[in-house]
């Protein structure tokens, strides 16, 4: 069977030289920042930076207490599955995931459409969503932005344009922005 463990240390200075040190947990399961378990007993040391023990491997993964945890729990995740005989894909590294505005973002959605061929009042309504959330949400970068508004709901789901569509008013108003464009010609 394999190795599902992994375990969360800091690699710091002390007196008698550099060590590995455990991180101290709080009884609810969240790392104490910088804290330590030390053969003195519980110390706080911001020097050094966080390490993960797996497999017989060390693998440094910053000063940031927070970032520590979730890479800690990522980590167990994936030894879990592993062990289970399952598969792990790993992300690329070197470029971020997300970055830029939410703007920028939805001109490049729209601009995906319009190269697309897609119809103009396709378009127009990608255009009508893309600034109902940017108005209704209250980040500006994509890396803030995880799908939900900073208000708690998502923007493209609000009660107005849900009403809006489901009474048939969205369907109407586009037969009949259509049917004007087809007497038009």
């Amino acid at each position: 069977m394999a190795n599902r463990a992994a375990q969360l240390y800091k690699y710091t200075k002390l007196p008698t030289g550099w060590r590995y040190c455990k991180a101290v947990f709080y009884p609810n399961n969240r790392v104490k920042p910088h804290a330590v378990l030390t053969p003195d007993g519980e110390q706080t040391i911001k020097d050094g930076y966080y390490c993960l023990s797996y497999n017989r491997k060390w693998e440094p993964v910053g000063n940031d207490p927070a970032e520590a945890v979730r890479l800690l729990m990522k980590m167990r995740g994936e030894l879990l599955t592993l062990a289970n005989g399952g598969s792990v894909v790993q992300e690329p590294e070197g470029e971020p995931k997300v970055s830029g505005s939410l703007q920028s973002a939805f001109e490049a959605w729209v601009q995906d459409f319009i190269d697309g061929g897609a119809h103009a009042d396709t378009i127009a309504a990608k255009r009508l969503v893309a600034k109902e959330f940017e108005e209704s949400c209250r980040v500006k970068t994509l890396a803030s932005a995880s799908g939900r508004c900073a208000d708690g709901g998502s923007a493209w789901r609000s009660k107005a344009t849900r009403d809006y569509w489901t009474a048939g008013e969205g369907y109407r108003a586009a037969g009949e922005c259509r049917r004007r464009r087809q007497n038009m010609f």
